[in-house]
């Protein structure tokens, strides 16, 4: 048996109160209980959370293990307290057969570092030409379908991976850009673009597809979640759709938060996002 203390702990952001909490054989206990620990460790004055989950990683095995691999991924998320990892499907080749699912769980509980729960591909070969056995995938231990990277441009195969993923309790992640308004867009479409004579890729095609994204979440039910939303406008329409009740979530990225088209100004490759970096909100009025 294993009892550990972590003493003066802050429990969340706004709690200026610091407490001594216990946890036995991994399982909290409760707070400020007193009696002997086996190990003790003091927080001093820091926030003590749970782990954080990763719903978007790109952990980029198999296939692309030059740009990251389970390995490293995963310790790194172990390192910054993230407990649970879910990796994207766009790797080489796709995840859209159960054994890779398998493969994949199998060894990341060999490494013992962050635990892994793989999305698979939403259609086969992300071709967005045939849905995926989302059934199989799931038994394989699949928690998630996307196509990351690829929009489905297909609004019918949309509304059928929702409505087949409703069945099952899974979890539907999407691309949103309209590939016929984004085309061969390279950065925002903005002052910037028209300056530096680049290509567009205007907001209109993160809001369109959003909105419908989030109209066939509404048809059919199936939980929807908008990956990396990049503008203020797509937001807006996500915040709509939940007030009204539909079953769809988003997530933002720090470097879309952090970054403006601006900074292609440097012609540095790095920032060659998708979606892309947008212009920056005007400064307050005084």
């Amino acid at each position: 048996m294993s009892r550990v203390l972590i003493l003066n702990a802050r429990l969340s952001p706004g709690d200026t109160a610091l407490h001594d909490l216990y946890l036995r054989d991994g399982v909290v206990e409760g707070l400020d209980l007193g009696g002997a620990a086996t190990e003790t460790f003091d927080a001093a004055g820091n926030l003590v959370v749970p782990a954080f989950i990763d719903l978007h990683a790109h952990l980029r095995e198999p296939g692309q293990e030059v740009k990251e691999d389970l390995a490293s991924g995963l310790a790194a998320a172990a390192a910054a307290g993230y407990g649970t990892v879910v990796s994207m499907a766009n790797t080489e080749p796709p995840i859209d057969e159960p054994g890779l699912v398998t493969e994949l769980i199998a060894r990341a509980e060999r490494l013992g570092q962050a635990r892994l729960r793989p999305a698979a591909a939403l259609s086969r070969g992300l071709r967005g030409e045939q849905l995926s056995d989302f059934a199989a995938l799931q038994e394989a231990g699949a928690v998630m379908v996307t196509d990351d990277g690829l929009p489905v441009a297909d609004a019918h195969l949309m509304r059928r991976a929702c409505e087949y993923a409703a069945e099952l309790g899974l979890v539907v992640q999407t691309h949103s850009e309209a590939p016929d308004l984004r085309q061969d867009g390279v950065m925002n479409e903005g002052e910037v673009s028209q300056r530096l004579g680049l290509p567009g890729n205007p907001v209109a095609a993160e809001v369109i597809q959003i909105a419908r994204d989030c109209e066939i979440a509404r048809l059919s039910g199936g939980r929807v979640h908008i990956a990396h939303v990049s503008s203020r406008r797509g937001l807006e329409v996500v915040e709509r759709a939940q007030a009204e009740g539909v079953p769809v979530t988003a997530e933002g990225t720090p470097h879309h938060l952090t970054l403006s088209d601006r900074v292609l100004e440097r012609f540095d490759p790095i920032h060659n996002d998708a979606p892309p970096l947008r212009t920056p909100p005007p400064p307050p009025s005084p």
